[in-house]
């Protein structure tokens, strides 16, 4: 397609502007040149203590939306996605994606780049194979993904980095459990995985090499 692809970055953040603010450098780097995409940056203040730095420079737009107390990173990203779907109209594709780092930029290209392929058909979801992480973080995600599985009965093996068309928005907001979480719109019953090996560059302090396969919803 040769037309200008206008894509969203969807990026809740809750008390950590500084991760924020590395994010959107290297997503500046990433498509200061890029013809035929369009970024734009909408961050979702999830009842931060504080409010992110207007003097922040940026050649990417940055929206801010600031909800007035925490909500958890599931329910932003679930508020940011029905804002878009109510007051967006200019994008053909929303990445949804994390502000510490572990979510690598240089890899929005492709995962847009499969959503396309797809003609709109599928959300792509990036899937981490191996990260390394303190016993502490290890221990919580533990009971992380042990809550994912009793709200959804499925077991979690995937992050929120993703790429969502436009036409499936809608569907994607309309579904009960995307306010419990939002990787659990992937459990339906017309998904299914595709593998895709990728390797991602290590970015902030503590991200390691990795594969990241990819998983798709079909529409």
């Amino acid at each position: 397609m040769n037309q200008t692809k206008h894509i969203i970055c969807l990026i809740p953040v809750y008390n950590d502007w500084d991760s924020f603010s590395i994010l959107m450098q290297n997503i500046e780097i990433q498509y200061q040149s890029s013809p035929g995409q369009q970024i734009t940056v909408l961050a979702i203040n999830d009842g931060s203590d504080d409010e992110f730095d207007s003097e922040f420079k940026s050649s990417i737009p940055i929206e801010v939306v600031s909800l007035k107390s925490n909500v958890g990173h599931q329910r932003a990203i679930a508020i940011g996605l029905q804002y878009i779907n109510a007051e967006k109209t200019d994008f053909g594709f929303v990445v949804v994606l994390d502000s510490d780092g572990e979510d690598s930029p240089e890899h929005i290209r492709e995962l847009v780049a499969k959503c396309d392929n797809s003609s709109g058909s599928k959300i792509i979801f990036a899937k981490r194979k191996k990260r390394q992480e303190s016993a502490g973080f290890k221990i919580g995600y533990f009971f992380y993904r042990y809550s994912f599985y009793m709200l959804t009965g499925q077991k979690i093996s995937f992050g929120n980095f993703s790429c969502i068309p436009r036409k499936l928005l809608q569907k994607v907001v309309l579904q009960d459990n995307l306010w419990n979480h939002f990787r659990a719109v992937s459990y339906n019953p017309e998904c299914h995985s595709i593998w895709y090996s990728w390797t991602a560059e290590k970015g902030m302090p503590g991200n390691q090499k990795c594969d990241l396969p990819i998983w798709c919803c079909k529409a």
